[in-house]
């Protein structure tokens, strides 16, 4: 005897259409979940708030860190490291605030001076989906950049995560920040140099 196949229809209503399903229903495929901020990094800021980053006196900033939240106003979680520099470059001899740039745009930022990054604060505006940065800069006595270059955007693409890393012997002494309107998240190019020990020429 010839076994035979049954096959089940069933139909299913949607508004006023009836739809013929075939065998077993076809199941949508769970989404992936969101990649999630880690748990081990000590972020500065809660999403859409100000945040405050000075390194103790006499140290530089040496690490940026982010994370990108489409779904919080497409802000990102922001993390900074900083360490002592070697003791050739001298004592501290000034910090600052630098001018606040405007959120929304693009901006390029050096310490004036002579001075090396050493912190970073920013607000953010829902206005825009975009915050506003500035730079906390120091001097150090007798010593001025020098051999300065440009980095590679961080991160590479937008919306990405990012992790900056500064090399012994480099200090951060500026930026470069490009905002795409589209995805209203920003990529950073930053200006690192080396430093003399001669006595720099006041700009």
């Amino acid at each position: 005897m010839r076994n035979t196949r049954t096959t089940v229809h069933s139909w299913v209503w949607i508004g006023t259409q009836a739809t013929q399903l075939t065998g077993e229903a076809r199941r949508s495929p769970k989404p992936e979940p969101k990649p999630q901020p880690s748990i081990y990094v000590p972020w500065l800021n809660q999403y859409r708030q100000r945040f405050y980053h000075q390194c103790p006196h006499g140290e530089i900033l040496s690490s940026a860190l982010s994370f990108f939240n489409q779904d919080e106003g497409r802000d990102r979680l922001w993390s900074y490291g900083c360490r002592r520099p070697p003791s050739w470059l001298g004592p501290v001899t000034e910090c600052f605030w630098e001018d606040y740039n405007r959120a929304g745009q693009q901006w390029s930022q050096r310490c004036s001076g002579n001075g090396i990054v050493a912190g970073v604060q920013s607000n953010y505006f829902e206005a825009v989906l975009d915050r506003e940065w500035q730079f906390y800069c120091c001097k150090f006595r007798d010593t001025c950049p020098t051999s300065c270059w440009m980095t590679t955007d961080y991160p590479s693409y937008l919306t990405e995560e990012m992790e900056f890393y500064l090399d012994h012997g480099y200090y951060i002494h500026g930026a470069q920040s490009t905002f795409g309107p589209v995805k209203r998240d920003r990529q950073w190019k930053f200006i690192l140099c080396q430093m003399s020990a001669v006595a720099c020429v006041k700009p």
